[in-house]
């Protein structure tokens, strides 16, 4: 149980959505060129990215530990603040710190055989992974820190396009322009998602020089760049779809246009209340999950028709 809240394992949907949306584009390609579905290696490659996803959220842990970040940060919760594993005497830093790099070298072990089994184009893919995993969290010098927008930039790449093509590419050995559009709403509502949580943690982040975005651009000034995230998700798949580059019935994803909306609207009311705008964290995360599964589904129909 205490792994599983180290690992934060109920956002590993974060690096499944890319993962299976990578996935079932490749099945459609292939099914168009008469080729086979490898089912050993697209499990593979799932590994491999919940791997290193746990890598990252358990060395964030750690980092923000030694930086005073999460100790200090009075108003964590579900969505942000960390597992609070150390903070709770549960677990050593020393202890998280191996169980991140423990993540990391499966990872790394993963995609070495992944390597292995198909060409160069992944040792690419996971010398980035790697380096935004390394780079994101490291306290005082990571991106993360550094802020202004490289933290988010950072997240957006390795949660979109590089879990998305890299997954395509060991199907396939190809790369695509229909498998990186759909990268490019996946990355930008996961890049949403740390840009919200940023909100609780604004205090704490701000204390301890973690310049994230909401801390450079301001809580009430960053509302709009919500908006603007939100809008470029939903015209990416219009502009998408009206260019012939993804399917068609990818346009389904359109659906959750109410909930960021919705989301939106609460943001501007609840900004300021580190306490309120929890729920905004929460329905940020579903709408991220909600797109990315009707992206798939979009894609999955014309697999079978």
């Amino acid at each position: 149980m205490n792994i599983a809240r180290a690992v934060r394992a109920p956002f590993f949907t974060a690096s499944v959505v890319p993962v299976l949306l990578g996935g079932i584009e490749a099945a459609r390609f292939l099914k168009s060129e008469g080729g086979t579905f490898n089912f050993f290696l697209f499990f593979l490659a799932l590994i491999g990215a919940i791997s290193f996803h746990a890598s990252s959220n358990v060395l964030n842990d750690y980092f923000d530990y030694k930086s005073g970040t999460d100790n200090i940060n009075k108003f964590h919760n579900q969505f942000s603040g960390g597992s609070r594993l150390i903070q709770d005497g549960i677990i050593t830093p020393q202890k998280t710190l191996y169980l991140g790099l423990f993540f990391l070298l499966m990872g790394i072990a993963i995609g070495l055989y992944l390597f292995y089994r198909t060409g160069p184009m992944l040792l690419i893919f996971g010398a980035i992974g790697i380096f935004l995993i390394l780079a994101y969290s490291v306290n005082r010098f990571g991106l993360s820190y550094l802020g202004r927008g490289l933290g988010e930039l950072s997240i957006a790449s390795g949660f979109g396009p590089v879990m998305l093509l890299g997954t395509y590419y060991v199907m396939t050995l190809e790369l695509s322009s229909a498998a990186a559009m759909l990268s490019v709403p996946v990355a930008l509502l996961i890049t949403l998602i740390l840009f919200v949580n940023g909100y609780p943690d604004y205090d704490a982040d701000k204390t301890s020089n973690k310049i994230t975005a909401i801390v450079f651009l301001g809580k009430a000034r960053a509302r709009y760049v919500y908006m603007a995230i939100i809008a470029l998700t939903y015209l990416s798949v219009i502009l998408g779809v009206s260019f012939n580059i993804i399917p068609t019935l990818t346009l389904i994803s359109l659906l959750t246009i109410p909930l960021g909306i919705s989301a939106t609207i609460k943001l501007f009311r609840v900004y300021d209340d580190p306490i309120a705008v929890v729920s905004v964290c929460g329905m940020t995360v579903g709408l991220h999950l909600l797109t990315g599964l009707l992206l798939i589904l979009g894609v999955g129909i014309h697999l079978f028709i």
